[in-house]
């Protein structure tokens, strides 16, 4: 990766032609730039979202599995307990406020691990805390999506 020449541009990507980046090699070569927007009405709510909650944070800022301090507030400290993501996720339910718990960095880390490779009995576990078959079980009864991350939590949620 190489700094693009173009005055103050501090991208740094692979520079194809004449030392500049692709936005600056297209204005170079007169090409009309698109500039898509990322911010479509679900992602504005999911800002909305997020900031409701770093504000709640703030009041009593300590993760809801070890009560440790978080430090200073941030998005990562707010996880969704059923994944967001479009792909294999569940977006339906992105911005229910049953659908998140407040953790440091690390547990954040170690919650999205677990629940990614399925280690429902782990995750429960190590974040006995939280109650987590029982909100999982709610969760699943009001999102919309039937993937096949959908069954394999209601199976385990269901033993």
């Amino acid at each position: 990766f190489y700094k693009c020449k173009f005055p103050g541009c501090d991208r740094e990507q692979p520079i194809l032609s004449k030392g500049l980046c692709n936005y600056h090699r297209a204005l170079e070569r007169g090409n009309e730039i698109v500039v898509k927007s990322k911010s479509s009405p679900q992602k504005k709510a999911l800002n909305s979202f997020y900031t409701k909650h770093m504000e709640m944070l703030k009041s009593h800022p300590y993760s809801d599995a070890s009560n440790v301090p978080l430090g200073k507030i941030s998005r990562t400290n707010i996880c969704h307990i059923l994944p967001k993501r479009e792909q294999g996720g569940f977006p339906s339910i992105a911005t229910n406020d049953d659908n998140i718990v407040y953790l440091s960095w690390q547990e954040h880390h170690d919650f999205d691990r677990m629940l990614d490779n399925r280690e429902f009995d782990k995750l429960d576990e190590v974040f006995s805390s939280l109650g987590l078959r029982n909100r999982i079980r709610n969760l699943l009864d009001v999102c919309t999506e039937r993937n096949k991350f959908y069954f394999q939590l209601e199976d385990w949620v269901n033993q």
